[in-house]
């Protein structure tokens, strides 16, 4: 695991996504419809909590499944360092010994893109339902005679402008959230 690729690189892309949400969010409070706003506004912000709960679960499966492939590392190093010693006698134990770790690593890393893909989902489903709030805003506010076509079309476009940045928001924070076990062990072992 490389902390910059996994930690440092998302947070930047996160607070460059989050500069471009305030930006539309302005546009759209604005320069569009404040109520429309409001509305995308208030659910993009439930949508942003989610990676710290979706996270949790992830990030307890990658840290096991780092523990894994570290000891997994360990038995691959013991054995070919102890390759000459290697007989008749010990090669079915070690074989068996090697298959049995190879096994664990490969149950979390499967458990791990299991618990990811989970948590991707449901960042999706939530960038989908900001999408459909907007959208159903939009109509009942033009249903009303509130807002004209031209204001809706406007807005439907600010919404998925603002929706992209706020997904890759989700994305770099969910990264975050399932290295963070990983990361704090990887501190802890620099300091002591």
């Amino acid at each position: 695991m490389q902390i910059e690729q996994d930690y440092l690189t998302p947070l930047i892309s996160a607070i460059n996504q989050i500069i471009k949400v305030i930006i539309f969010g302005l546009v759209m409070f604005l320069g569009i419809d404040w109520r429309i706003a409001s509305i995308v506004f208030i659910s993009s912000i439930i949508t942003v909590i989610l990676p710290k709960y979706t996270g949790k679960s992830t990030s307890l499966k990658r840290f096991t499944f780092v523990e894994n492939l570290g000891k997994y590392t360990d038995i691959i190093y013991d054995f070919f360092t102890g390759f000459r010693q290697i007989n008749s006698r010990t090669a079915k134990q070690i074989i068996n010994n090697h298959n049995d770790e190879l096994n664990n690593v490969s149950s979390s890393r499967y458990n791990y893109g299991k618990s990811k893909s989970i948590s991707l989902s449901v960042n999706r489903a939530a960038r989908t339902m900001v999408e459909i709030l907007g959208f159903i805003t939009v109509v009942v506010l033009f249903d009303q005679g509130k807002v004209s076509i031209g204001t809706g079309v406007a807005t439907l476009g600010f919404i998925n402008s603002f929706i992209g940045p706020l997904e890759e928001t989700l994305y770099r924070f969910t990264t975050m959230e399932t290295v963070k076990d990983v990361k704090n062990k990887v501190f802890l072992n620099y300091i002591n």
